[in-house]
């Protein structure tokens, strides 16, 4: 194994758990989306601070987590992960790399009604 897949999987430190979304029709004929236990996964996890817009505006992303786990086949921007408690919705399909051993995906904080 290389020493960059063996200092990724070190750095894997954190549990949480990856959502599948599920589309049901409710009595009044309206679509409900919930979401089930998918995959418990073991990933490192990065807090993102802040940034900047194209406009050079500050940008508030201490809502934003990165998270680099083992690749799950399927997953997918509609996914939600559950860390500490708090659902973060997917940002964008995850980035596979390293012969598509682990994927990469930022997360935003759902508020949940």
């Amino acid at each position: 194994m290389s020493k960059d897949k063996e200092s990724l999987i070190n750095q894997m430190n954190e549990y949480a758990m990856l959502l599948k979304p599920t589309r049901e029709k409710s009595e009044s004929g309206q679509y409900v989306e919930t979401y089930s236990d998918y995959k418990k996964i073991l990933a490192k996890i990065e807090r993102n601070s802040s940034g900047e817009d194209e406009d050079g505006k500050r940008l508030d992303l201490s809502e934003v987590l990165t998270f680099t786990c083992f690749n799950y086949s399927g997953v997918d921007a509609t996914y939600r992960v559950l860390y500490e408690g708090v659902e973060y919705g997917l940002l964008e399909n995850p980035e596979l790399f390293n012969y598509r051993i682990f994927m990469k995906f930022s997360a935003a904080k759902v508020f949940v009604q």
